[in-house]
């Protein structure tokens, strides 16, 4: 994915966490936040794997193909990864274009995506990237699959959201977790289609959808110029035109309106898988335009302009913002603490109000007894810096992961 400044606001605070958490006992051992325990490589010798898409990404002349395969066997999932570079003056390509090039020994990256792999010369790495290999009487076959996506075990398959929003909530934060790829696409069960629109401004198909026991999610894809076709492939298969729609795989995150979900692949009575990315463009009958998002509450909204605003600070440099900037981070934070009191059970007194009270912080002793959480380096004595680090200690309970 491409770097932008709130995603790059995160690796800093989540590498020193790391650090922290290293040191002390709690949830996750130490020995598995630094993943001591984890082989460089694993091999496998004889599995089958289940294909649910794959997704293509661009980057100038480059393009960059990540194709996620469930092993039913053991409910994990691996990831193949390939990646073109052309020259300057070719044309690189995209979707169905792509999907012609070569993703496995003797299949296609479009066959692959929605196919089976049986291979006895497989290595898995731990970050479950897995490496395919045709050595000796190493094989690797590639065959459809029929879509039937019912024989996945929990957690690769999900009847129920609502139990996943629930183990999603109770893991520990991001940057604790094994850094593993892929770690939040499943397979989703549909029973239902309840609304399909089209936001024109945004480029986005967005859809609300019912899981097996009637719990609403929402799916939502926006248009890439590497998948040119995934936007009216992804219309067609909700809106029924590529036969009725079983089962749905994507990437999935909580957000302040439920789980949001952006599809890889969908499974269609009769047609079978149809990976979205690698569909060629086609023109779909008009489909309802969306309205404006409704707002966030307003905790959230508050909370996600804090967000930006700690971002900003580390895309230009904390010794580098303007005053403008601490009368901003200011601003907002009266409003988070304002919107916090404003929620229901976050009053004074109560226990929300009471932990969101600032923390007293008391810097790590290094070696040697110089405080710091990294030996001997300080952090700058700036007024901009301080209220940065203050209100993300404050605001570090409210991170999903």
């Amino acid at each position: 994915m491409p770097a932008t400044p709130r995603r790059s606001s995160r690796p800093p605070w989540r590498l020193f966490a790391r650090l922290r958490a290293a040191r002390i006992e709690g949830a996750v051992p130490p020995r598995a936040v630094l993943g001591m325990d984890e082989a460089p490589e694993t091999k496998l010798d004889y599995v089958r794997l289940v294909s649910l898409g794959a997704r293509l990404s661009a980057d100038g002349q480059e393009r960059r193909v990540e194709l996620v395969l469930a092993d039913p066997a053991s409910a994990s999932l691996l990831v193949v990864r390939r990646a073109f570079t052309y020259a300057e003056d070719q044309t690189p390509e995209d979707g169905a274009d792509l999907g012609r090039r070569q993703g496995a020994p003797g299949a296609t990256i479009e066959a692959l995506a929605r196919g089976q792999v049986v291979t006895s010369g497989a290595t898995r790495r731990p970050d479950r990237l897995v490496v395919f290999s045709t050595r000796g009487l190493q094989r690797t076959s590639v065959t459809p699959q029929s879509g039937d996506w019912s024989l996945l075990p929990a957690p690769l398959l999900v009847k129920d959201v609502s139990a996943l929003e629930a183990s999603l909530r109770a893991r520990p934060p991001r940057f604790l977790r094994p850094r593993q790829l892929a770690e939040n696409v499943h397979a989703f069960e549909v029973s239902r289609v309840v609304d399909v629109a089209y936001a024109p401004g945004a480029q986005l198909v967005r859809a609300e959808l019912e899981d097996a026991g009637g719990h609403g999610f929402f799916v939502e894809l926006s248009h890439r110029r590497v998948a040119p076709g995934a936007l009216d492939a992804l219309a067609e298969g909700l809106g029924g035109k590529r036969g009725q729609l079983r089962y749905l795989s994507g990437e999935v995150r909580r957000t302040a309106r439920g789980l949001v979900v952006e599809p890889l692949a969908l499974s269609c009575e009769g047609t079978g898988v149809v990976v979205l990315d690698v569909q060629p463009a086609t023109r779909t009958g008009p489909l309802r335009t969306a309205e404006d998002r409704p707002p966030l509450p307003p905790l959230p909204a508050a909370l996600a302009e804090l967000e930006g605003c700690l971002a900003d600070a580390v895309h230009q440099g904390l010794r580098h913002v303007v005053p403008a900037w601490t009368a901003r981070l200011s601003a907002v934070a009266a409003r988070v603490r304002e919107a916090r009191d404003e929620a229901p059970g976050g009053g004074p007194g109560s226990a929300r109000h009471d932990a969101g009270r600032r923390p007293r912080v008391r810097p790590a002793r290094g070696r040697g007894g110089a405080r710091g959480g990294l030996g001997r380096c300080r952090p700058p004595r700036h007024r901009g810096a301080r209220a940065a680090r203050e209100l993300r200690v404050r605001t570090l309970g409210n991170q999903t992961g």
